[in-house]
């Protein structure tokens, strides 16, 4: 759990030691295998995000209340973002009174589970919430009340999908 009592994650440009980018982000590394079920809160905590891509069976619940995540710049930072990169865990996402800006998509997932979002502002981008359930196993349900939409763009780029909310279920099974 993290508690950050309104205080602001800065961006550095800067390396960090292994040579890694160092961002305002909470990374999971695509070789992380969970061994068990993994909960993550984060609390009154701006400019922060949490994205990654992972490999497990097992689940990775997600709990914001009251963050920004409004990044400095177009990079991976700013979103929530969790693939299972070929798993099929589950992610539960339990977005709470968060905003939200990222030029892409703002909130990711490609796995069953959960996606509850509510009273949150989304703002811009091409997708603001982009579902893509690709689980083998699993249900997925999504909720999404009292949120507002600010200028989800259109793009002419085929590669993205212009929408405030996409759901998709390419889920075999």
């Amino acid at each position: 759990t993290i508690e950050g009592n309104g205080a602001t994650v800065t961006y550095s440009a800067s390396k960090v030691p292994d040579g890694k980018d160092n961002f305002n982000r909470i990374a999971i590394e695509n070789s992380v295998t969970f061994t068990d079920d993994v909960t993550l809160t984060i609390k009154n905590l701006n400019n922060i995000s949490v994205w990654g891509y992972r490999k497990t069976e097992h689940t990775f619940t997600l709990n914001m209340t009251n963050c920004s995540l409004v990044g400095e710049d177009d990079n991976a930072t700013s979103r929530v973002y969790i693939s299972t990169s070929g798993g099929n865990g589950q992610n539960k996402y339990h977005l709470n009174q968060c905003t939200f800006s990222h030029p892409v998509a703002s909130i990711f997932s490609d796995a069953a589970g959960e996606v509850n979002v509510t009273d949150c502002q989304i703002l811009g981008g091409v997708t603001g919430i982009n579902i893509s359930n690709k689980s083998t196993s699993g249900d997925l349900s999504v909720v999404i009340d009292g949120c507002t939409f600010t200028d989800i763009m259109q793009s002419e780029d085929k590669e993205y999908y212009a929408a405030p909310i996409r759901i998709v279920s390419e889920a075999a099974g």
